[in-house]
């Protein structure tokens, strides 16, 4: 028997929503936070960094595009702040005449006869003191009761990491990265997001051990595909339950319209999901158990392999 009769009518019922929004064609998916102001740029230069240099410098913590070095830091009336995180650039110089400094201070003229490759290290200005962060657009976050109770509620909540522009979780570090609160559009949008993470992160073997949940998925592989499915899904299911999913529902349509998309347009596979998501946010409001045999040197391993692969693979 169903102990709980009308959470599952919930359930049936968004679920039931997403799908009349599909039907209805194309929704194009927003992402619901502002992203950096601008390409990264030097703060003291105002010049925007090119080439290597702009991946290099976006994909970082920060929510600010402006870096400097520590003697523009310096020059500008401030001061880098100590253990602030290092960022290596680079810069070509090509032949033709150069300048050159002596210890005294005074310059000679040099000839390059070749190119040369030339780096240095930058901070991003959240890292310095002194220096007033221009450009960054600020607002009061309103916090959502029911939102915040679904999310203290959660029995192993990951760390939550805040800053930069990517919402993401890693299942290596058992993190979730989010964005500022207040570079959300709304405070919906903001827990919407949350949400979604906080679903990608019951897969985890130390938690459900949901099939199909891999620690590497490859962005374009089926596993990826359907893990975002259910994230998506669970997060529209959580929403229902804090009462703010007439403010994202829309959006949610729209992003596992993309998914289904991918796996030829199988609406069935909304339903695989469902159920997965279900599953998901009985143990997220603590009404599921966890398996009771969990590897407990699985996240020491999982520390072992590549960082790099991680980064590239991290769910949405």
């Amino acid at each position: 028997m169903n102990k709980n009769p009308s959470k599952t009518d919930t359930f049936d019922k968004i679920t039931q929503r997403i799908i009349e929004l599909l039907e209805r064609g194309y929704i194009p998916w927003k992402r619901p936070w502002n992203i950096k102001n601008g390409p990264p740029a030097n703060l003291f230069t105002r010049k925007p960094y090119k080439g290597v240099n702009v991946f290099l410098l976006s994909c970082t913590r920060f929510s600010s595009p402006y870096f400097l070095t520590e003697n523009q830091a310096q020059r500008m009336g401030g001061n880098v702040k100590k253990g602030a995180e290092e960022f290596l650039i680079f810069f070509w110089k090509f032949p033709g005449t150069a300048e050159k400094k002596k210890k005294d201070g005074k310059g000679s003229r040099v000839y390059l006869s070749g190119p040369l490759l030339f780096g240095y290290s930058v901070y991003n200005v959240e890292e310095c003191e002194g220096i007033p962060v221009p450009g960054i657009e600020t607002k009061e976050f309103d916090p959502i009761k029911e939102a915040e109770d679904i999310v203290s509620k959660f029995p192993d909540l990951p760390e939550i990491e805040t800053g930069g522009d990517r919402a993401s979780y890693s299942s290596i570090d058992d993190l979730i990265r989010m964005p500022a609160k207040e570079s959300f559009f709304s405070p919906e949008e903001y827990y919407g997001t949350l949400f979604h993470e906080i679903v990608h992160s019951t897969g985890h073997i130390r938690r459900l051990n949901r099939p199909g949940f891999k620690e590497h998925p490859a962005f374009v592989s089926e596993e990826y595909s359907k893990e975002e499915l259910i994230a998506e899904l669970g997060s529209a299911f959580l929403c229902g339950n804090a009462g703010i999913e007439q403010k994202t529902i829309r959006n949610s349509a729209a992003y596992i319209k993309g998914w289904i998309n991918s796996l030829n347009n199988d609406k069935r596979l909304l339903f695989f999901a469902s159920a997965s998501a279900q599953r998901a946010v009985n143990y997220i409001t603590g009404e599921a158990q966890k398996p009771k045999t969990v590897n407990k040197n699985i996240k020491t391993k999982a520390r072992l392999a590549q960082n790099l692969t991680e980064k590239r693979y991290a769910y949405r």
